[in-house]
């Protein structure tokens, strides 16, 4: 069994825990037009999941979290907080941080973005969509795909096809 630890962002202040919030759509005129462009051309297509996707992202501010229920540690009388090193799920900001990180990631490994919709990125011949923490890749065959999702895969993603 999995387990997964999330935030409880009722709980966090504006201005004081975070800025701004933001979560990555692409626009479902883009997936409609790139659903026909693929059908029509007869191209090749790839769905992919960036696993855990907002603690793959370095949280913009220091967030601390109280042990998790069950879990106690003190010394000296004095209860301890727990300083988190990555964003989790549940938080005001984690959808915006994720964001951000992805586009600067994109950039990095020269994915350009579109003008029209900033959830559709170019890579050559190649198109990748995404929505949240799923992409689709489109593209004249599979191992331009293929060269795609190797690109983006590495030490800054980890990516489940």
């Amino acid at each position: 069994m999995e387990g997964k630890t999330n935030i409880h962002g009722g709980q966090q202040t504006y201005a004081a825990s975070y800025f701004d919030t933001y979560s990555s759509v692409v626009n479902w005129f883009s997936i409609y037009l790139l659903s026909l462009l693929t059908i029509l051309q007869k191209w090749a297509s790839k769905q992919i999941d960036f696993v855990m996707a907002y603690t793959q992202a370095p949280p913009e501010l220091d967030m601390y979290m109280r042990l998790p229920q069950g879990i106690e540690y003190t010394i000296s009388g004095e209860e301890y907080v727990l300083k988190l090193l990555a964003n989790l799920y549940g938080s005001k900001q984690g959808g915006k941080v994720w964001a951000d990180y992805l586009k600067k990631g994109l950039k990095e490994i020269n994915f350009v973005p579109s003008r029209f919709d900033k959830c559709v990125y170019y890579h050559g011949s190649v198109i990748l969509c995404f929505y949240v923490d799923n992409g689709i890749f489109v593209g004249p065959d599979n191992d331009q795909i293929n060269q795609a999702v190797k690109d983006l895969k590495g030490p800054k993603f980890d990516i489940e096809e």
